[in-house]
């Protein structure tokens, strides 16, 4: 699986996040997009099957998401881990529209974020193992 990350701000909780997910995913499969241009070409250059990517949107804030929504219909059959920047209605209701699997915020602990990613391999595994045993 690879994780793209995309972190146009970065403050010194992000080097946590990048650890945390480094627990589950080798660095070499770990990819950093810093603007949004660059962010939907990365998602096509490593789109092999819904399975293989994984998507960390990093302190998001209403113009990031803003800008990501240009790439929505690229990240409809992608795994999204959302990380918004502030507790918000209006931010929360605007992270809803990309269906993420998780929704974190940048102050909270990381751990359950790797825990998700934990449970996508899991269960990409477990999709692996039924499609041999056919």
């Amino acid at each position: 699986m690879k994780v793209i990350i995309f972190r146009e701000k970065i403050c010194g909780r992000f080097q946590q996040l990048k650890r945390t997910i480094g627990l589950f995913i080798p660095t070499k499969h770990i990819i950093h997009s810093q603007n949004v241009f660059e962010f939907v070409q990365t998602i096509h250059r490593h789109r092999l099957t819904e399975e293989d990517i994984a998507v960390v949107l990093w302190n998001c804030d209403k113009n990031n998401l803003k800008e990501l929504s240009a790439a929505k219909d690229e990240l409809m059959d992608t795994k999204i881990i959302l990380i918004l920047s502030i507790k918000d209605e209006d931010l929360l209701s605007q992270g809803l529209k990309f269906f993420p699997r998780f929704i974190s915020y940048v102050e909270n602990d990381f751990l359950q974020v790797g825990a998700v990613l934990n449970r996508m391999l899991k269960n990409k595994s477990a999709i692996k193992q039924v499609g041999c045993n056919q």
